[in-house]
């Protein structure tokens, strides 16, 4: 048995960086990683950046009821079926994981086919469809909820190294981390302008700053920002751990791995879920989170400038509440993880 594992991860950073965390972790037992992607733009930064061979697949999301949409589903799945069915006849990997998305799909069902151990993860409280698909198959599922998968593990999600090895001590400033995920989020960036714009002498005579990831295809927002002294605005921030260290709070989306990046540092968010997510698993996600006590919902419908201001100088205006938040948090998530996915792969595989 070849020790290569075939990664399948979607076109997010919520479904790369995980599968990256599992991947290094498994690096270190002497195994080798092949990624199979959408190739789009925010992959080929991340994996390259992070050093990870990877290859793209044809592959397209789940139809609707248009005719085009289900044709074009059929033709490129099968297709990327076939690339992937090919490539694993050479690299005859140990096992296959995947974390979602739509790359996912071929690669599972080639793994299927082969006979080769299929491993799913799924932040989500509410999987993703592609994972909820292949789950009757796989040796093995892991996410945070339990879900209706006969075979099933709950764990937290693997997060980035950085957030293993910094101990993170509340910071005295009162800093402000806005995220809209990886690719940006303009419902939230216009509430965080509008709230700024309205309120910039308050944050000024409080010293509350703002560290602003905009998303890579959204950098018009940072001129907007620049007339702001007390704001900082990126297309996107690669070193989260070192940004999280540094902010009090955060405002973000509800992705699986915002959320669980924000446990594994302790901070306490303002959660406002993607309306279109599907099966509107973000809500799901951010409600899961104000049931722990680490994190506040403000609904799209709802969000303005003004309850996103509430929010904010709420949660501020009193640091040492949010320090015994971030006490909690930090209990939580140590919890959480509890099981060592790497781990659990290997011993089922018989490694």
């Amino acid at each position: 048995m070849n020790r290569i594992v075939a990664i399948g991860a979607g076109k997010t950073g919520g479904h790369l960086f995980p599968a990256i965390r599992i991947e290094e972790t498994l690096a270190a037992q002497g195994f080798t990683a092949l990624y199979f992607t959408e190739g789009v733009s925010l992959e080929k930064e991340i994996l390259i950046k992070n050093g990870k061979r990877f290859m793209k697949i044809l592959c397209r999301k789940f139809p609707s009821a248009d005719l085009k949409q289900i044709a074009e589903f059929f033709f490129y799945n099968m297709a990327g079926l076939l690339q992937c069915l090919a490539k694993m006849a050479v690299l005859r990997p140990a096992f296959t994981f995947i974390t979602g998305g739509y790359a996912s799909f071929p690669l599972g069902l080639a793994s299927i086919l082969t006979g080769i151990p299929l491993f799913t993860y799924d932040g989500n409280v509410n999987p993703g469809k592609v994972n909820r698909l292949l789950a009757f198959a796989a040796r093995m599922n892991y996410g945070p909820k339990r879900t209706s998968a006969k075979r099933f593990v709950e764990t937290g999600s693997p997060v980035r190294n950085g957030f293993r090895t910094e101990e993170f001590f509340f910071p005295v400033n009162k800093n402000v981390l806005v995220t809209g995920g990886s690719q940006g989020s303009a419902v939230i960036l216009d509430a965080v302008l509008g709230m700024i714009k309205a309120r910039a002498d308050y944050f000024k005579s409080e010293g509350i700053s703002f560290h602003i990831a905009t998303g890579m295809d959204k950098t018009v927002y940072i001129e907007k920002f620049a007339e702001f002294g007390f704001v900082k605005a990126v297309p996107f921030i690669h070193d989260m751990p070192a940004a999280l260290k540094e902010s009090a709070i955060v405002i973000s989306r509800a992705g699986a791995m915002s959320m669980e990046e924000n446990m594994a540092a302790s901070r306490y968010a303002v959660y406002i879920p993607f309306s279109h997510a599907a099966q509107n698993h973000q809500y799901y996600n951010a409600v899961e989170a104000g049931k722990l006590g680490a994190g506040t919902v403000i609904t799209e419908d709802l969000l303005d400038p003004g309850t996103l201001f509430t929010a904010v100088s709420g949660m501020l205006g009193d640091m040492s509440a949010l320090r015994d938040i971030s006490k909690s948090m930090r209990s939580m998530y140590e919890k959480r993880h509890a099981v060592d996915i790497a781990g659990d792969m290997l011993r089922r595989v018989g490694l």
